[in-house]
């Protein structure tokens, strides 16, 4: 018996998407995607920076750290507070202190610098060999990772061409296999080694560790990052224990962050904003009565996105985009989304396990709006109704109605809504609302299913 109440109550993988990463992505003519993170960027710059340059940071960054946590820009512990008046070596201990811990005994990140990147750059082609961050002694951790490009060099595209790519870091690698490259700390650091080297013409040749040859086209990187504002991605995740997708995405929300080149780029429609999944969320039920609740509600959810999904959007022309696009961005109920296109149409399946299925449709113009405030409200505060919006995976504008999937969608056929949800979407309107909840199941035929 105990056994069997075991096995009821295993844990129960769900549609739900957790997400991994958020970054800018680029997507190159050959069909490789590439994601370029600002903590990842930042993180790089810092290892590609001496030591010495490093510790003189250290009391420029603690003034810079006042003023953040008076202005709200750091949240700081009761625990951490002392490092806003401590001696400025007490907070340099307390940096290489916290890279000791999450790097598995090494101070790599704050003690190798430029001189630690070796490699060498061609007509076509880069190499380099950058230090781990980590100790090395773990197995499958290298003590010098090897970085390859096709080119360096920006010929077309934005900013940096990072085709033709080879690496094999775990971070690396995860967004290889959930089909995106993400440009990680290790690659960021080969390119700031290599910029800093072609920006600095009074090295001399003998001193080059990678040499280099004139660029055929405009060279630019993606994100305006100093030595100060490195130091500060490094402090929130090192010493604040801040996850790298909230640091990014508080990072891309700031227009200064960016170089112009690459707004340029993301005006046009060459970047867009794509998160990268880490794996479907799982929820152990509390007994074998939840565990039956929770496999009916998986069910449901799948046989919905078996039918509406891979068939009825699949028949009308629909195309799935590579990565996963976040709605509800920045509230409790943020989401990462499947994303189905066709002639100005964005159609979103939002599956999360705190509220029932709903469908995010967007119709976008040819305007894009980069920096935008996206809504707080909860999902089910303005259902069926057409509201103006910014998409936030393309930064297109146009207007987004999020709606229940029913039988009353003519444009995308007939869909069919388990009645296991019908309890709960009866709840979450009349408390969500914001309006005559009855009024609203009238206009959309919202009678009929609940």
């Amino acid at each position: 018996m105990v056994i069997a109440q075991q096995q009821e109550t295993r844990r129960i993988e769900t549609p739900q998407i957790i997400d991994r990463a958020y970054g800018t992505a680029y997507a190159s003519e050959h069909g490789s995607i590439f994601l370029v993170t600002p903590s990842r960027y930042a993180e790089g710059f810092f290892h590609a920076t001496s030591p010495s340059a490093k510790d003189r940071l250290v009391p420029q960054f603690q003034q810079h750290l006042r003023e953040g946590y008076e202005n709200g820009e750091y949240r700081l512990s009761k625990r951490k507070q002392h490092l806003l008046t401590c001696d400025p070596a007490a907070l340099r201990e307390e940096f290489r202190q916290r890279i000791f811990v999450k790097n598995e005994g090494s101070y790599k990140l704050w003690d190798e610098g430029p001189a630690g990147i070796d490699g060498y750059i061609g007509h076509t082609a880069m190499t380099a060999h950058v230090p781990s961050r980590r100790s090395g002694r773990k197995a499958g951790v290298l003590a010098k990772w090897p970085v390859y490009f096709t080119s360096p060099l920006f010929k077309e595209g934005a900013g940096i061409n990072y085709l033709g790519i080879s690496h094999s870091c775990e971070d690396f690698g995860y967004g290889t296999v959930k089909q995106a490259a993400v440009i990680c700390a290790h690659v960021a650091a080969a390119i700031k080694r290599a910029w800093d080297e072609q920006a600095d013409p009074s090295i001399p040749e003998h001193r080059r560790r990678i040499k280099f040859v004139e660029s055929s086209g405009p060279v630019y990187l993606p994100f305006l990052i100093d030595g100060l504002h490195a130091m500060g991605i490094v402090f929130r995740k090192y010493v604040l224990n801040e996850g790298m997708k909230e640091l990014d995405k508080a990072e891309l929300d700031n227009p200064d962050n960016y170089e112009p080149l690459y707004l340029d780029a993301i005006r046009r429609g060459e970047i867009t904003f794509e998160a990268i999944r880490e794996e479907k969320k799982g929820i152990m039920p509390k007994s074998g009565r939840d565990a039956e609740v929770l496999k009916a509600r998986v069910r449901a959810m799948e046989s919905f996105r078996r039918d509406f999904l891979r068939h009825a959007l699949a028949r009308a022309g629909f195309r799935k985009a590579e990565l996963y696009a976040l709605e509800f961005k920045g509230t409790p109920w943020e989401t990462a989304c499947e994303t189905y296109e066709k002639d100005g149409i964005a159609i979103r399946p939002v599956f999360n396990m705190d509220f029932p299925p709903l469908l995010a449709v967007y119709r976008l113009s040819g305007e894009r709006q980069v920096f935008y405030k996206p809504p707080a409200d909860h999902p089910f505060a303005h259902i069926g109704r057409v509201q103006e919006a910014v998409d936030d995976r393309t930064r297109r504008k146009g207007t987004k109605q999020v709606i229940i999937p029913s039988s009353n969608m003519p444009e995308l056929g007939s869909v069919f809504m388990h009645p296991v949800f019908r309890e709960d979407y009866r709840r979450l309107i009349r408390e969500n609302y914001r309006g005559n909840p009855e009024e609203l199941m009238r206009e959309l035929g919202l009678h009929r299913l609940l």
